[in-house]
């Protein structure tokens, strides 16, 4: 009988150890890296408070803002990746909530929990009460500061559309049109114009229709997000990072088009 060779019958087995190093290597990065979007969120707050209690030069400023516009892009993929990576995660802290809840006995909750899941009542009733905290954020004492900056542009051209029907530069001194048509935005301004029309030309009925829209677009965020995702968690996520986002809220309490052509 001749012996084989076991060298020609030896097969390559892979080593354990470097595979499992390496599953594991992937399931550390994921499990923190919630915690890299943390740290840019933090980040990107802290820079918004220095900028806001801090007299800077102008050219410190510009130094800062270009920082934030860098960490913009970064930030929002690094937030989606960390709730892709703890979505279930998430599911089963949600589930555990609900299923250490007691059963309701009242019979208006009884027949809604025949229509809806639990998860659905949960969500939709954080959604509702995000909505209620940006009618605060948004409208609450809108007219306590006077009209400012690129608003009086804005004020007279909607002014001088109410006196003449064109987007003209209006002279609240002379009473009368002044000057060449405005032309910017001209949407933006005749709705402004129209609630110059209701609630009399002043500081509120200027800013109310960004405010409005503004309203309009978290509550796109959430229903938007929530048809293409199918996860409403990460959509309510979205929602709330604008309730809470001090730029956002700069721009939804002004009286320019910006919070307008957001929503588009």
């Amino acid at each position: 009988m001749k012996r084989t060779s076991n060298k020609n019958n030896t097969h390559k087995v892979p080593n354990k150890k470097i595979a499992s190093k390496e599953v594991s290597g992937q399931s550390f990065f994921k499990k923190n890296f919630k915690y890299l979007f943390l740290a840019f969120v933090v980040f990107y707050i802290l820079i918004d408070l220095y900028y806001s209690f801090t007299n800077l030069s102008t050219n410190e400023a510009k130094t800062l803002l270009n920082i934030k516009k860098l960490l913009t892009i970064p930030t929002i993929v690094i937030g989606i990746l960390s709730i892709y990576f703890n979505k279930s995660k998430l599911t089963s802290i949600i589930n555990t909530l609900f299923n250490s809840e007691k059963k309701d006995k009242a019979n208006f909750t009884a027949k809604i929990k025949t229509h809806f899941s639990k998860k659905e009542l949960l969500t939709t009733t954080i959604f509702i009460l995000l909505l209620g905290i940006s009618i605060f954020t948004l409208f609450n004492k809108l007219d306590d500061f006077d009209i400012y900056s690129d608003e009086v542009s804005v004020t007279k051209g909607a002014a001088g559309y109410i006196h003449t029907g064109k987007f003209t530069q209006w002279d609240f001194i002379k009473e009368q049109a002044v000057g060449n048509n405005y032309n910017r935005a001209k949407p933006h301004q005749w709705v402004v114009a129209q609630s110059f029309k209701m609630l009399g030309v002043n500081a509120l009925a200027l800013r109310l229709p960004s405010a409005l829209f503004s309203f309009f677009l978290i509550a796109l965020i959430f229903l938007i997000g929530n048809f293409f995702l199918k996860d409403k968690i990460a959509s309510l996520l979205a929602s709330f990072s604008f309730v809470f986002y001090y730029d956002f809220l700069a721009l939804a309490r002004w009286g320019r088009m910006y919070a307008i052509l957001m929503p588009l």
